[in-house]
């Protein structure tokens, strides 16, 4: 009910907001910006209904559509994959982060302590800084290109996108061969949307 609601209130509110920053009547790219707001939140049953009602317009180009719904797929994905992660650290595992080394002192449910420069550091599991957790996830992932996928959707989705990151990881999985290949060309080809064109990402965020 609650990711209804937020799709709701997504598509009254940004819809208007981003058609007076573009200029446009298109109904499509209004509605593509807001399936990346509720992506970038992590709402992907909102992207979904969204995405459905884009699939449904007069005159849709499907690809393009077909190109979003593989942005979704592979954004949620990385999440399971994220909780897989965490959840298969233990004391003793061993991290860089920005160039520096850290060490896993304890984790459970709840804490997350971790060594660093000589110093024991504490959060809660859930507040766990991200690039801390990339650098978990990263080191979880084995070397198969299919796994740039997913690391490629993050950075394409997260908050404060990271368009280079996105980037270079769909043309390592570009190179992975069939399949791999076709999807990482997808997902690329999505990156020439106006909404991931310079000044759209401080756009996005002063919205939010």
């Amino acid at each position: 009910m609650k990711s209804i609601l937020l799709c709701i209130i997504l598509c009254c509110s940004f819809t208007a907001t981003f058609a007076q920053v573009v200029g446009i009547e298109d109904p499509l790219p209004q509605k593509l910006m807001n399936v990346l707001i509720s992506l970038q939140q992590q709402d992907f049953v909102a992207s979904s209904i969204i995405l459905h009602q884009v699939a449904i317009l007069p005159d849709v180009d499907h690809d393009r559509v077909e190109r979003w719904e593989k942005l979704l797929y592979y954004a949620k994905e990385f999440t399971v994959y994220r909780d897989k992660a965490l959840s298969a650290v233990v004391a003793g595992n061993n991290y860089i982060v920005d160039d520096v080394h850290m060490g896993v002192v304890e984790i459970d449910r709840e804490k997350f302590i971790y060594r660093a420069r000589g110093k024991n550091i504490k959060f809660h599991r859930k507040d766990i800084p991200l690039d801390i957790v990339m650098a978990i996830v990263e080191d979880w992932f084995d070397e198969k290109p299919a796994n740039h996928l997913f690391l490629g959707a993050y950075y394409a989705t997260k908050p404060d996108i990271d368009i280079q990151r996105a980037k270079k990881h769909w043309q390592i999985a570009q190179k992975g061969g069939f399949g791999v290949d076709e999807d990482a060309s997808m997902l690329l080809e999505i990156l020439n949307e106006p909404m991931f064109q310079d000044g759209y990402s401080f756009i996005l965020k002063e919205e939010i």
